[in-house]
């Protein structure tokens, strides 16, 4: 028999770490490739046309909604992790991303959303002045 040992750095997951409230948290990725930034969301049994993406200042915002799809009674649960509910997800976009060239795709419930980068301007070095004035 193995133990699982405690840590302080990690807490335990549990369902309810993808609720807050009554409101969904899909898990997402955000990952580079050499020409693009995809950020990929998981949003299993969620009809697409119910999903709405935008982008301001560098702020990607996901929001959507899943609903049940059966009718059963909530006391008539012996265990319950599969949720409906709404969602909103804002994922801040690293400064190499062109805005306006987000392509966006479902499938088998993973919505991802891929833009391209643009060169960024080099780095630019300021130069101290080191000189003391005197107060006469």
């Amino acid at each position: 028999m193995s133990l699982i040992r405690w840590s302080p750095f990690f807490e335990p997951f549990t369902p309810s770490d993808f609720f807050v409230g009554s409101n969904l948290v899909p898990s997402v990725n955000m990952y580079d490739t050499k020409d693009a930034v995809i950020v990929e969301m998981s949003l299993p049994g969620v009809d697409p046309k119910k999903i709405e993406l935008s982008i301001e200042n560098g702020l990607l915002t996901m929001k959507g909604s899943s609903e049940r799809t059966t009718e059963v009674d909530e006391k008539d649960y012996y265990h319950k992790e599969i949720r409906s509910g709404t969602y909103v997800r804002q994922m801040t976009l690293p400064p190499s991303v062109r805005e306006d060239s987000a392509k966006a795709s479902y499938d088998n419930g993973i919505l991802r959303v891929i833009f391209a980068k643009q060169k960024l301007p080099a780095t630019q070095k300021i130069a101290i002045n080191t000189q003391t004035t005197k107060n006469s």
